[in-house]
């Protein structure tokens, strides 16, 4: 498990993530660390002395503590008068601001100088993150502070993030820096279009941003083993308790959009999502999947089941994600008998069920789907990962075959939009593949056309073109006799 991921399960039950507004009409801000310990009892305490500097770019200002429980680290090498540890957080801040609404195109987090009326502690216009001892407990929190009425309803706010790191699992402070920044952050851009967006496209598009930004703290691998080890769960479940972190392993989504379509397509469904027409991240998606790219949610989730499949010892070279060797692997479940096979029970909505079946590379595999299935794709997998044969079929198409190469992996994946289970039959049958030799060689050629080894001649059915030749013959020595003879006659009368 991950720094971040250990953090998380730790403390889960305390609360982190996006903490929501009390009130969707405030006005006024609520309260914020600077104003002391009357912030839900979390603030600066009385008397402390609270110093703010700007990030590179002048979008973040960072508020700490010089004394007191939430003293930051009062190293300063450069002896700039700003403590070493506030000025490489600080750069990182603009570093993560600049990637994710300049690089990645995504938009700015919303201003908060138009209600907040106390702009020296926050409320200027610029991004304001507060740096405060968490305790051990969550490492840090966006919180929307105040959202503007309307559809989708969207939110302006700010950070509260770990001021020294001690007593975390992180290798360096620094790390912790920067995992927490980017997926932070990340959030109060959401918020810029929607303050609903679900749990799993949240927290699973805010892993997916770190990603992009620092893919060297291999947090996001850490992450989607989450969603590799239970794809039978839909990409856009909730969790199921306090510590569930399947829906920060659905980042996996994002990134199979994001290498699979381009780099603009997940921006593009946040400004579809923005348009308030989209009831869902999934109807968002659907949307500029058909708008942009001639495709849909139902390809799109099915293909990557297939992709899903192809990672960690089933890597291609050449196929599915970038990094897919890096990646966990989905389980298979090994399906037990001789053919014909039934395969039964239930599928949810948007995920995928993978199973593995006996062959031999003289069967031809089918699998046919038994009952009414609402849009399910099936894909079939057998051969070496160095050269596999895969057999894609379509949403709705209820049948499929394969010419074994050993084992197959049958993939189901439900691309049905319903919330619930749906019910799953798959018949599979095997049958012998018929196989015609590759060169036919000709017809053997008559060793002796006059006879046999032996010197005798075989007894056979002449051929109609001899006999013709040898009645053509008789007659033509007739004929030469009959000549002979008259032409004795002739002489003989003269």
């Amino acid at each position: 498990m991950t720094s971040r991921a250990l953090a998380l399960a730790a403390v889960l039950l305390v609360g982190c993530g996006v903490q929501q507004p009390n009130d969707v009409h405030v006005r006024r801000a609520q309260i914020r660390p600077t104003d002391g310990d009357g912030w839900n009892g979390n603030g600066y305490a009385a008397g402390t002395t609270v110093d703010r500097v700007d990030a590179p770019g002048g979008k973040v200002r960072m508020h700490y503590a010089r004394d007191g429980a939430d003293a930051v680290p009062a190293a300063d090498a450069d002896s700039d008068g700003v403590p070493d540890f506030v000025s490489r957080f600080a750069a990182i801040f603009g570093e993560v601001y600049d990637f994710e609404t300049t690089q990645l195109g995504f938009r700015e987090p919303l201003d908060d100088s138009a209600y907040h009326d106390r702009p020296d502690f926050g409320g200027d216009g610029r991004f304001d993150v507060y740096l405060k001892d968490q305790g051990g407990g969550a490492d840090g929190y966006a919180v929307k502070e105040a959202c503007a009425s309307g559809t989708p309803r969207r939110c302006a706010g700010y950070m509260v993030v770990e001021n020294d790191f001690k007593g975390y699992a992180y290798p360096t402070p620094e790390d912790g820096m920067k995992i927490l920044a980017s997926h932070e952050f990340f959030h109060m851009v959401q918020a810029a279009y929607s303050d609903a967006l679900g749990s799993a496209f949240s927290e699973g598009t805010a892993v997916w941003a770190t990603e992009k930004l620092y893919p060297e703290q291999k947090d996001f691998e850490g992450f989607i083993k989450h969603f590799f080890s239970d794809s039978a769960r839909p990409i856009d479940d909730k969790p199921k308790s306090p510590a569930d972190l399947f829906v920060y392993g659905a980042a996996i989504w994002p990134m199979f959009l994001d290498q699979r379509f381009g780099k603009d397509i997940v921006p593009a469904i946040f400004e579809e999502l923005g348009k308030g027409q989209s009831s869902s991240a999934a109807d968002a998606a659907d949307a500029v999947l058909a708008r942009d790219h001639q495709s849909s949610l139902a390809e799109a989730f099915g293909e990557m089941a297939l992709w899903n499949l192809l990672t960690g010892d089933r890597a291609v070279s050449g196929k599915g994600y970038k990094e897919a060797a890096s990646y966990p692997q989905v389980t298979v479940e090994d399906v037990a008998g001789s053919h014909p096979l039934r395969i039964s029970g239930e599928i949810a909505y948007l995920s995928a069920r993978y199973y593995r079946v006996k062959a031999d590379d003289k069967t031809r595999i089918t699998v046919t789907v038994e009952r009414e299935q609402p849009k399910l794709m099936l894909h079939l997998v057998t051969g070496d990962k160095s050269d596999p044969l895969i057999v894609s079929g379509k949403p709705e198409e209820d049948e499929l075959s394969i010419d074994a190469r050993g084992d197959v992996i049958i993939i189901a994946a439900s691309t049905a939009r319903r919330d619930k289970q749906l019910p799953l039959s798959l018949a599979v049958r095997g049958s012998a593949i018929d196989k015609p030799p590759v060169n036919p060689p000709p017809p053997d050629p008559d060793p002796d056309p006059n006879g046999g080894g032996g010197g005798c001649a075989v007894a056979s059915i002449a051929p109609a073109n001899t006999l013709v030749f040898f009645f053509a013959a008789l007659l033509l020595l007739g004929f030469r006799q009959r000549e002979r003879q008259r032409r004795r006659v002739s002489r003989g009368r003269a």
